[in-house]
C-alpha cells in the first residue's frame, strides 16, 4: 500500500507545486479537473478496480494514413500477447469471474481421451486442429446461453498439450450445474471448481477474480499467437467501456483516481520495471475490494 506522500509518484515522494494534497482522513481531493489537451491520459476500469496512466500527447487523428506492416514481427507478437492478457484480466475482474472450468475431448467411437484407435481412420478426432476446437467452443457458448441465459459470462482459452492435443479452459462467475455444463460441452470430461486460497485465507472477490485471470492468461502465449486472430474468447456486451480523462500532470491524474476509487491503491506496476520498455511511460494502479 503506498503512502499519501507517495501519491505524487516522484522520486522524493513530493507533490508538484500547486497540486492539492490528498486528505489523509477522507482520502479525497477537490479542485482536480480534467483537460482534453492534457498529456497524461487516464483509462479507468471501474468494475475491475484498475486504472492506467500513460504519457500520450493529444494529436489529430489521420484516417487517410495507410496502416504500415510491423517492422519487428517478434515485438509485434509480444505486444499483442501483452494486450490480450491485460484485456482478459480486466474482463474477468470486472465480472468477478472466480471459478474455473476445464473441458477435454473424448473419442465418441472408442471412448478414449487420447491415443484412440480412430487416430488414423476417417473418424479421427480433430483434437489437434485449432479451427475444429474453436468451432466446438462456439457451439458450447451457444448451448450455454440457451441453458443459462444470455447474461452468462464466459472467458475461454485453449491449452496446447505436449501431445499436440488441445484442451479448453473457461472462467465463469457463479455456480453452474456441472451436469448441465457437461451436456453443453458434449465432447468429453468437464471439471468445475472455485478459486480458493491454499492456506484457507479469506480472499475478496477481486483477488479471486485476478487469480482466476492469471490462470487463464498463462495459456495466452506468443508461441501460439496468430496475427489478426484472438487468442481468447469472451461474452460480449457485459463490461462497460472504461472512463477516459486527461490531465496536465501525473499528480492530478493520480489524485483524481484516488478520489474516484475511494482511497489509495493496493498495488501498482510501472513500465520502468521493464528494461526492454522503449515506449512512453505507463503506470498501472490496482484497487482491492471496497
Amino acid at each position: 500500500m503506498p503512502s499519501v506522500d507517495h501519491v505524487a509518484g516522484s522520486e522524493r515522494g513530493q507533490l508538484e507545486p500547486g497540486i492539492p494534497r490528498l486528505d489523509e482522513a477522507t482520502h479525497s481531493v477537490k479542485g482536480i479537473v480534467s483537460t482534453p489537451r492534457g498529456p497524461w491520459a487516464v483509462c479507468s476500469h471501474d468494475l475491475a478496480g484498475e486504472a492506467s496512466i500513460a504519457w500520450s500527447t493529444p494529436c489529430e487523428r489521420r484516417d487517410d494514413l495507410e496502416r504500415l506492416p510491423a517492422v519487428d514481427p517478434e515485438r509485434s507478437a509480444d505486444s499483442a500477447v501483452r494486450r490480450a492478457r491485460i484485456t482478459l484480466r480486466r474482463y474477468a475482474t470486472s465480472l468477478q469471474i472466480d471459478r474455473l472450468g476445464t473441458a477435454t475431448f473424448r473419442c465418441r467411437r472408442c471412448n478414449l481421451p487420447t491415443g484412440c484407435i480412430c487416430d488414423e481412420g476417417p473418424d479421427r478426432p480433430k483434437w489437434d486442429e485449432r479451427e475444429y476446437v474453436l468451432a466446438c467452443i462456439e457451439a458450447f457458448r451457444r448451448r450455454m446461453r440457451a441453458v443459462f441465459g444470455e447474461a452468462v459470462a464466459l472467458a475461454v482459452v485453449i491449452e496446447h498439450h505436449a501431445d499436440d492435443t488441445l484442451h479448453v479452459h473457461f472462467g465463469f462467475g457463479h455456480f453452474l450445474d456441472k451436469r448441465k455444463v457437461a451436456a453443453c460441452w458434449e465432447h468429453g470430461f468437464v471439471d468445475l471448481r472455485r478459486i480458493e486460497s491454499k492456506d484457507g485465507r479469506h480472499m475478496g472477490k477481486r483477488e479471486r477474480a485476478r487469480r482466476c485471470a492469471a490462470y487463464l492468461t498463462k495459456y495466452v502465449t506468443k508461441e501460439h499467437h496468430r496475427p489478426g486472430v484472438k487468442s481468447y474468447s469472451t461474452t460480449r456486451g457485459l463490461v462497460p467501456a472504461p472512463r477516459r480523462e486527461r490531465f496536465m500532470t501525473r499528480n492530478e491524474a493520480v489524485l483524481w483516481l484516488c478520489r474516484e476509487n475511494g482511497g489509495l491503491w493496493e498495488s501498482e506496476w510501472h513500465s520502468e520495471s521493464m528494461e526492454t520498455w522503449d515506449a512512453p511511460p505507463v503506470w498501472l494502479l490496482f484497487w482491492g475490494d471496497s
